[in-house]
């Protein structure tokens, strides 16, 4: 075969290109274009042999993109195989789309300037003929690459070979928020005794069950493995003191070094246990993340031969892009498919930073052992090292950085050169005492920077600080907006370090979580409370002394608690936000609870319950609204204008950061399946945790400064970058795994895939614990040797992204007790020339700091230091305004626009007044306005939770209390305004359990499916069974609330009609329920239940939906139902309530408990667009078997006017 010839991946004769690199080059330019002649390195990976592996080690900037997109079009130009045969795969979305956009477009301008040449008669009659061929080959514009993800790739498997194998799976795959959710759910609901002693947080033991549930996947190993290690490793102790004790009895004595590592191993094992609890759930509920999806196609592979056969025939070249990020999991896939096929993959050991999240560089020193196959194909090493993006200064920075990593690099990595013509660049460093000065000083060099580019170019640059930890962005940023210059933190994790954001947040925790006790703390004691410490801790005590009694503030025995998991159920406790809550429903803020809060404190901390009970409203609405909300009701825009900290330009630095939060709030919406508060919650508390790079980073903007991490910079470039805080300690960081798999809830080295490229202990072979601990130390050098490894590469990828000017920053000060000295990065830079030498030390002994600098008021007045001017001004206005004296007819002067605004408002009252009076001709317009509708901000009102005088506006109503409300609506709006939990009888928690069985039965491991109108097949699912805690008879007791009904995320429960939630009217005096004590009589009852629902009509029936919520508006206000279970027949739905109680005694009681009925009736019509002639809706009570139907139901206007009477009658009760 001449050098000319190349293998035919068909087996056939030999291709012989007829398209060169230069020649493709030179045609895609046309006649009278600018050649981009690639280089001699990028002709070589162009047309290298399509035949064994290749590695191409690419360099930042090098135009690898590029290089491989003209691979591409050489492959198919010479036909060496048809473009449907090219399979290429990358790591992110946006790369895969990256890539296959310019591959088919190149493919394109390539068959178009064919054309052009052939037509112009610039071809060879061999060029003429190969052009014909791709001309039909490309014209249907079908058979095009396959580029695509690893993760979909993987997917792919899975779905197209899955039930082969008999390895099907139906599961949804959820993203990284919903699992975080799930395993938080499983931590809380565990009973595992070892929790007590456990001194991990909650997002600890989430985070560490995550990554063993992945890395156990990812590796192809077991927890049965892991458990087996631990045990074998807590044996060290029984090992020989030292050597002197070897065949002696034992002393006893442990090394501590020894001792500690026994222990931190030995807690892995509550970690197994609980992700084994994890990893149950998700199949319970059908689910799996892009781990488990990654085992089940290396598992479909083993068990089906034949599907490695046909993807290898499909796929005759395969490039692989970003290969130092693949994972150990990743490649073992792909070796088992391509072994042996011509695979090109592309990759830079010096960017290998994912390290943490399961990359793994070491797949770049293996590649051609991996995927080299049984034949003797040929294995390769390929070099792109000529940087189109970094100019000459800072490419001799990086080289200088990158030195020991080439060194210490088991392959050969070249030193990055400039491209021809690259500028000299600039190269400037600061590294002044101060925190504040290095601040000062990169502001400074950035607002220079940008306006000296501007002068050049006409245009505003690129520009962004690539931090090393996202802390320090808020104070950069405020740095900027000082000095005028427009600015952006990318990443949620970056907006979540900044006050507007983290306060906007926290008041989120506290609307969903009942423990953010930290979140609700800096709520009361912000800006818009401004609540001191002494009431903090009386609002501490108030909320022991309301978690001892009941709903009649009467202290309630401890055999009446309910018992839950080991960990506290922040749900099922009274925490300091249901203090927060009960203080807003006092009658009177001269309460016994209160005496440890002063009188301001306490009316302080009640607008705080009333903003926190008006926002809950809005939890099950469009989740960017409640945003909205949350930001008005903390008043945000008034208080970032007025704090004088922030500069004339630090509100609209705010604001950016505000509006950047939401714009990442949408993003995640637009993707996540469920959409709601908690999964955002979710998402957010896994930002906090994970310093991963966000996967829609977006592309630079010119004007804006953008803060981003180093993680979340790779891929991209600016003209101008400064990187911040490099310091001795910071930026090279102290290793967080400096323990390696001896940390608690680690997955052992000896069971990873890329064991033998990691540090070794060789606890083993050891004979004494002296060994052991010898053992232990090299272990942890080692490691630190790795982590300064990983640090440097981080440094890498940080340098390489400026593309004209680079800005390096340090200080000797920076909030600690001592001085530190500069990052051993710049005392390299200096040794090499590139930068002026940096003191060896500070010249001060502590921190010079101006002590106003550190010395902050709290509470924190949110008009700053302008509070004197601004009241004075203030106070000017309204001397002015009593100078100017009121009209003649006593009015204040009022703008016509405003006018305009409240005579809408009124027009918009007057049609809901008119309703109200048809109910009630006494009512009039004052009914409807202290009914507050829709349009009501979600501020607190001046007499709302007032107790005497008119009742507080109430904005949601209930289904299930909806009887109870109309017919005694002074006892009902009692019960409302003090939701606290009651005493757990049998009645009620037998109906709690049966409602979890009929749920469970009902179910199917993945939900119910509902097709919403608008959205498609599937787009809603109903999920069962969330809760995990089962009690003695295999059903879920904590999933209920004290009511007996399913507890809702906000507001006041629906209750049951068991009995138990509420003082409901007509309810048993407490002396006449019978407490719970006798569990055998408890599962008699519930036997009794199951019995009569398996006889019943609806035992053989599949419901569409189970314990659907839905709300809908309802007499100006927010109605919302919950149904049971609602079944099809046929073109008719039924909404079927299951009651536990007793059924109606007569037909008033029974009239009354159809009001539910006709409310769910509208409320299915309404959410489905089902006509309402065509929904039925019963009444089963099952202890009874008795089934009552409702045939005459009431319209919504019937219903709503009986609400007005019974509103109206409380008024007057109250007036």
């Amino acid at each position: 075969m001449t050098p000319q010839q190349h293998a035919n991946p068909e087996g056939g004769e030999p291709v012989v290109p007829v398209f060169g690199p230069l020649r493709i080059a030179e045609l895609l330019a046309g006649p009278e274009g600018q050649v981009l002649a690639p280089t001699a390195e990028q002709q070589g990976v162009i047309e290298h042999p399509l035949v064994g592996s290749a590695l191409v080690i690419a360099g930042a900037g090098s135009g690898k993109t590029e290089t491989m997109a003209n691979r591409v079009v050489w492959l198919v130009a010479n036909g060496v195989v048809a473009p449907e045969q090219i399979l290429g795969l990358t790591f992110t979305r946006k790369a895969a789309g990256e890539l296959g956009e310019r591959i088919s477009r190149r493919l394109a301008g390539f068959s178009a300037a064919l054309d052009d040449a052939e037509e112009r008669g610039l071809l060879a009659p061999s060029e003429s003929a190969r052009a014909a061929a791709l001309r039909e080959q490309l014209s249907d514009g079908l058979d095009l690459p396959s580029v695509s993800t690893y993760h979909s790739f993987a997917a792919s498997v899975v779905q197209e070979f899955g039930a082969a194998a008999g390895l099907a799976s139906d599961a949804a795959l959820i993203d990284e928020a919903t699992a975080w959710r799930i395993a938080r759910e499983v931590v809380l609901a565990s009973d595992d005794p070892e929790l007590l002693d456990d001194d991990r947080s909650v997002a600890q033991l989430v985070s560490q069950v995550l990554r063993m549930d992945h890395e156990v996947a990812d590796h192809l190993t077991s927890l049965e493995r892991v458990d087996l290690v631990i045990d074998e490793f807590a044996r060290v102790v029984e090992l020989p003191y030292s050597e002197k004790e070897i065949g002696k009895p034992p002393s006893g004595k442990v090394y501590a070094p020894v001792r500690d590592a026994v222990a931190d191993v030995r807690s892995t094992a509550l970690i197994t246990r609980l992700a084994r609890a994890y990893a149950e759930e998700k199949r319970r509920r059908g689910l799996m993340e892009f781990s488990d999806q990654l085992a089940l196609a290396v598992r479909i592979l083993d068990a089906a031969p034949d599907a490695v056969t046909a993807l290898r025939r499909r796929s005759r070249a395969v490039l692989l892009d970003e290969v130092q990020d693949t994972s150990v999991g990743q490649t073992r896939l792909l070796s088992r498919i391509f072994a042996g096929l011509p695979v090109m993959a592309v990759g830079d050991p010096h960017q290998s930073i994912y390290g943490w999240r399961g990359a793994s560089a070491e797949g770049l020193e293996s590649f051609h052992r991996d995927f080299r196959g049984a034949g003797p194909e040929r294995a390769a090493t390929l070099t792109l090292s000529t940087s189109w993006r970094n100019p000459e200064l800072v490419l001799r920075a990086a080289n200088v950085l990158a030195g020991p990593l080439r060194s210490e690099a088991a392959i050969d990595v070249p030193e990055l050169a400039p491209r021809p013509g690259a500028e000299e660049g600039t190269l400037d460093v600061a590294y002044p005492e101060t925190l504040h000065e290095e601040q000062a000083a990169l502001a400074d060099w950035m607002r220079d920077a940008r306006s000296a580019h501007r002068e050049t170019t006409g245009e505003w640059p690129t520009a962004a600080i690539v931090c090393r930890n996202r802390r320090v962005m808020p104070a950069l940023a405020s740095a900027l907006s000082d000095r005028g210059v427009p600015n952006r933190i990318v990443g949620v994790g970056g907006l979540l370090t900044t006050s507007e954001v983290t306060d906007l947040v926290s008041t989120l925790r506290c609307l969903w979580f009942a423990d953010a006790g930290s979140e609700l703390v800096r709520l009361l004691s912000g800006p818009r409370f401004r609540v001191g410490v002494a009431d903090l801790d009386g609002l501490v005590r108030a909320a022991r002394w309301f978690a001892e009694r009941d709903v009649a503030h009467q202290r309630i025995d401890d055999a009446d608690r309910s018992a839950g998991g080991v960990l506290p159920d922040p749900d099922q406790a009274f925490t300091t936000i249901d203090a927060v809550d009960e203080i807003a429903g006092l009658a009177s803020l001269d309460h016994t609870a209160l005496s440890g809060i002063s009188p301001t404190g306490r009316q302080r901390i009640r607008e705080a319950g009333i903003m926190l009970r008006q926002l809950r409203q809005l939890v099950g609405g469009a989740i960017p609204e409640l945003l909205r909300a949350v930001e008005q009701a903390l008043r945000l825009d008034i208080e970032l204008d007025a704090h004088a900290a922030r500069g004339h330009d630090g509100a609209a630095s705010a604001r950016a950061n505000l509006d950047a939060f939401a714009d990442a709030v949408d993003a995640f919406l637009a993707v996540d399946r469920d959409g709601t508060l908690p999964s955002l919650l979710a998402w957010l508390e896994l930002a906090t945790e994970d310093d991963a790079a966000a996967e829609h980073v977006p592309e630079p903007e010119p004007g804006t400064v953008q803060l981003i991490t180093v993680h979340g910079s790779k891929g991209l470039e600016w003209d101008l970058v400064a990187i911040p805080r490099l310091v001795d300690q910071e930026f090279p960081g102290r290793g967080r795994d400096s323990k390696g798999w001896l940390r608690p809830g680690q997955l052992p080295d000896e069971l990873r895939g890329d064991a033998a490229a990691r540090p070794e202990l060789a606890w083993r072979i050891a004979s004494t614990q002296q060994e052991v601990r010898d053992g232990i130390a090299g272990y942890r050098e080692a490691l630190a040797e790795r982590f300064a490894t990983e640090e440097r590469r981080l440094a890498y990828v940080a340098v390489t992204r400026a593309a004209k000017r680079l800005f390096l920053s340090g200080s000797f000060w920076g909030g600690q007790t001592r001085a530190r000295a500069a990052s051993t990065y710049l005392t390299e830079l200096a040794d090499a020339g590139l930068i002026p030498a940096i003191a060896d030390g500070s010249a001060h002994e502590s921190d010079p700091s101006a002590s106003e600098e550190t010395v902050l008021e709290w509470p924190l007045d949110p008009l700053g230091a302008r509070a004197d001017a601004v009241r004075r001004a203030a106070g000017a206005v309204e001397a002015r305004l009593s100078a100017v004296g009121a009209p003649e007819d006593g009015s204040a002067p009022v703008d016509p626009i405003v006018e305009l605004l409240l005579a809408e408002r009124e027009r918009a009252r007057s049609a809901l007044s008119a309703r109200a009076t048809d109910a009630d001709p006494a009512a009039g317009a004052d009914a409807a306005v202290d009914r507050g509708g829709d349009d009501a901000e979600p501020g607190p009102s001046a007499d709302a939770g007032a107790g005497a005088g008119r009742a507080a506006a109430v904005e949601r109503i209930t289904a299930s209390t909806f009887h109870e409300f109309v017919d005694e609506p002074e006892a009902a709006e009692r019960a409302r305004l003090r939701p606290v939990p009651q005493r757990p009888y049998r009645r009620t928690r037998v109906g709690n359990r049966f409602h979890e069985w009929v749920e469970r039965r009902s179910s199917t491991a993945v939900g119910t499916r509902l097709t919403l109108p608008g959205f498609g097949d599937g787009a809603f699912v109903v999920e069962a069974g969330e809760s995990g805690v089962l009690d003695a008879t295999g059903f879920d007791a904590a999933h209920f609330d004290a009511a007996g009904e399913f507890p809702e995320p906000f507001g006041a429960p629906e209750l049951s009609d068991a009995g138990a939630g509420s003082a409901a009217p007509g309810a048993p005096a407490e002396s006449e329920v019978e407490p719970a004590d006798g569990l055998d009589d408890e599962e008699r009852a519930l036997q009794q239940l199951i019995a009569n629902f398996e006889r019943s009509e609806w035992a053989e029936l599949q419901p569409i939906a189970v314990e659907q919520e839905i709300s809908l508006p309802f007499a100006g206000n927010r109605l919302v139902c919950k149904l049971d279970a609602v079944f099809r027949h046929g073109d008719r739905i039924e909404i079927v309530d299951w009651k536990t109680g007793r059924a109606p005694k007569d037909d008033a009681e029974r009239e009354t408990r159809f009001y539910q009925l006709a409310l769910y009736r509208h409320a299915w019509a309404s959410w489905t667009d089902t006509p309402l002639d065509r929904i039925d809706a019963t009444l089963y009570y099952v202890a009874d078997d008795v089934i009552l139907r409702d045939e005459h139901p009431l319209s919504l206007d019937e219903l709503e006017q009986r609400w007005f009477v019974a509103r109206r009658s409380l008024e007057v009760r109250l007036d």
